[in-house]
């Protein structure tokens, strides 16, 4: 019985100390403060979060260049940052490039130095560097050779022969073989001169012996005029026309009419209203020079007498039918004092539409004729300048302006020799 009272008082014993020992470790737990643990974590984590971003600061550092100069050439295109290739020519052997990082703790290889150029190109390279991060500037340098050419031959006068133009070249390397071309570098020769028969446009280029070509000149021959032309002359009663084939040419024609190989002062038109028996001549010239002519006689055969009369009986014949034409009274409708009707097929005038024309070089206008009666049976009209040279009328009445300057065209009617003129102007 003791036994187990002891054991039970042991057992109670045990138990109450157990009750103690849980009731004082709840008691601490009770008095804990876990946010005394945060404080140093949080302090921990911000030095770490400091330090990275400390370290991501000091890695990020630009690797583009502020500023890029080249000595001697230009950029193309022009300088930006963020544009990592260019390309530049120059007439130098060498240019100087400098240039400078956004940041001074970037490395900088290839700048501020002197680089070659040559005509084949080459390519030279600015490396921008921090640590093991890099950025290239690529640069492709050219050499330009500049060659230079006169061309001559060019006629400012008119022409009736070819033209032979010449080129007179220099260049800082030597020529090619066949350095000369006539048509924009188509086609290249030995020979620095060509002929040409026509008028047209030449392109001029000259090259190197390394291949290297002149800027492309445009010639302009405009002057040759081979046109040789070709006169006929009708006559209708005193009027002598004439007619040119071609009826115009490049550089206008003029005209001269001569009596008995003698100039008729004034006579420079197509139409000529004779005065008597001669020969009469008409010479035709070019701008250029070359010339056609034609000539026509006018001879007024004398009555021959009839057969069997002697030449007495024949003047006593002539006198008396003189006479009885003199003593012959005239009919009431034939009357001298009567005034007779004009002949409606006749021409009596001409106009133009215009009396005065202010024209701009190289450009070109039609007057227009008008012959009057409108029941006039021959309307053909000529035309002439005063100085085809600054201003030329074709036979439709076309005119062109030439050069400056001022001149007279001028209208003739076929039948009765009626003239209109006009001025005109030419201006810049």
């Amino acid at each position: 019985m003791n036994n187990n009272l002891n054991t039970n008082d042991d057992y109670y014993i045990d138990d109450e100390y157990n009750e103690n020992v849980e009731f004082e470790v709840a008691k601490d737990k009770k008095h804990f403060n876990p946010k005394l643990f945060l404080i140093p974590a949080g302090a921990l984590v911000a030095v770490v979060i400091l330090v990275v971003i400390i370290r991501a600061i000091s890695n990020n550092v630009s690797l583009q260049l502020s500023d890029l100069y080249i000595e001697g050439a230009a950029l193309d295109p022009e300088f930006n940052a963020s544009t990592y290739e260019y390309n530049l020519t120059t007439e130098e052997n060498t240019v100087y490039i400098a240039c400078k990082a956004k940041s001074g703790k970037a490395k900088v290889e290839g700048c501020d130095e002197e680089v070659e150029a040559t005509t084949e190109g080459k390519t030279h390279e600015i490396k921008v560097s921090y640590k093991k991060k890099e950025q290239v500037y690529k640069l492709n340098i050219v050499k330009e050779v500049n060659i230079e050419f006169a061309v001559s031959g060019n006629p400012e006068d008119w022409t009736a022969n070819d033209v032979t133009l010449n080129i007179e070249a220099t260049s800082p390397n030597p020529l090619h073989e066949e350095a000369y071309s006539f048509d924009g570098g188509e086609t290249w020769q030995k020979e620095p001169s060509k002929a040409f028969s026509s008028n047209t446009e030449v392109l001029i280029a000259v090259r190197d012996a390394e291949e290297n070509i002149s800027e492309v000149q445009t010639v302009v021959i405009d002057k040759i005029d081979k046109t040789i032309p070709k006169v006929t002359i009708s006559k209708d009663g005193t009027m002598l026309t004439a007619t040119v084939n071609p009826s115009t040419s490049a550089s206008g024609y003029t005209y001269q009419w001569y009596k008995d190989n003698k100039i008729i002062n004034g006579a420079t038109s197509l139409v000529y209203k004779t005065n008597g028996d001669g020969v009469y001549k008409l010479i035709v010239k070019t701008g250029a020079g070359k010339s056609g002519e034609k000539s026509y006689t006018i001879k007024t055969e004398t009555p021959k007498p009839s057969g069997g009369s002697s030449s007495g009986s024949s003047s006593g014949s002539s006198s008396g039918s003189s006479g009885s034409s003199s003593s012959e009274k005239p009919s009431s409708g034939s009357s001298s004092g009567s005034t007779s009707k004009p002949d409606p097929s006749k021409v009596t005038g001409v106009k133009l539409n215009k009396t005065n024309i202010t024209m701009k070089l190289g450009s070109s206008t039609v007057l227009t004729a008008t012959v009057s009666p409108s029941t006039a049976n021959n309307k053909s009209v000529v035309w002439s300048s005063s100085d085809p040279t600054i201003a030329s009328v074709s036979q439709t009445g076309q005119i062109r302006a030439k050069k400056t300057g001022k001149v007279t065209i001028t209208v003739y009617t076929a039948d009765g020799n009626k003239r209109a003129t006009c001025t005109v102007t030419i201006t810049r």
